[in-house]
């Protein structure tokens, strides 16, 4: 409704300026008829629309955007709600308990933004089950060389990491603390080599990886001092080009700069 009346508004200020009368017979449609002509045209305007405005938009010198000239991008996902319909259940479905369904059906996604300036540059959608995994491999495309991705420890397996190898863009994932990662070669810097197994020998031969490991302290408002490990995995892995300081602090830019680079100060 607002898009429509600030096109209409900008229609107006056009004639004004232009020196012609303005048309003032237009109204402002009413909410259900905008509804109903939405559904009319589909999904297919909007989907198009993203697919020519995605992409990076964060330039040399921008905080959280490159790393020694690669573009960081993070990948991340999270559910939402939809609409109640019979159709919307019956494909995305959703959580229940003791007490019956969720309130709302519930979409699964997934998208590839660029960290620091948060533009998307890819999303995929599935039903409630889906895992965030399978939705990632779909945002493959969107990843060149010259990227370094950045993912939490829901998204860090040999087959992910594989496919993504393949397009020429670099990973710095988060490990779940039930990873196993054995060192295989401890690297001067205290960060060491291991091998990113896969689940079934036909997957493929092990990736070799760089572990870094680092603990994070944080006080809250009561003075309270907590810590938490992280463990990154990486295939970047020679620790010269790539100090152990700069991935760990670049880490972060998952989330908004401010918080973020904070974190690494």
């Amino acid at each position: 409704m607002r898009l429509v009346d600030g096109l209409h508004f900008q229609s107006r200020a056009a004639a004004l300026v232009e020196g012609r009368p303005a048309d003032r017979s237009w109204s402002l449609p009413a909410g259900p008829s905008l509804g109903e002509a939405r559904a009319r045209v589909g999904a297919d305007p909007v989907r198009m629309l993203f697919e020519h405005a995605a992409g990076p938009v964060g330039v040399d010198g921008q905080a959280g955007v490159f790393l020694h000239g690669h573009r960081l991008v993070q990948i991340d996902g999270s559910t939402s709600n939809v609409p109640d319909t019979e159709a919307n259940r019956a494909f995305f479905g959703g959580p229940s308990n003791a007490a019956g369904p969720s309130p709302f059906p519930k979409v699964r996604w997934v998208i590839a933004a660029e960290a620091g300036t948060q533009a998307l540059l890819g999303a995929s959608f599935g039903p409630w089950t889906t895992g965030e995994q399978p939705l990632a491999r779909d945002l493959l495309c969107h990843l060149a060389p010259g990227m370094i991705t950045l993912a939490d420890r829901d998204f860090l397996s040999h087959r992910l990491a594989s496919d993504l190898a393949a397009t020429g863009a670099h990973f710095l994932w988060r490990a779940k603390a039930s990873f196993a990662l054995t060192p295989v070669q401890v690297l001067d810097d205290g960060t060491h080599l291991a091998e990113l197994k896969p689940a079934r020998a036909a997957d493929g031969p092990p990736l070799t990886v760089r572990v870094i490991e680092y603990t994070v302290h944080s006080t809250t408002a009561d003075g309270e001092t907590t810590s938490e490990l992280f463990c990154l995995v990486t295939d970047l892995v020679d620790p010269e080009q790539w100090p152990m300081l700069d991935l760990a602090c670049a880490y972060p830019a998952r989330w908004p700069v401010e918080i973020g680079y904070a974190q690494c100060i």
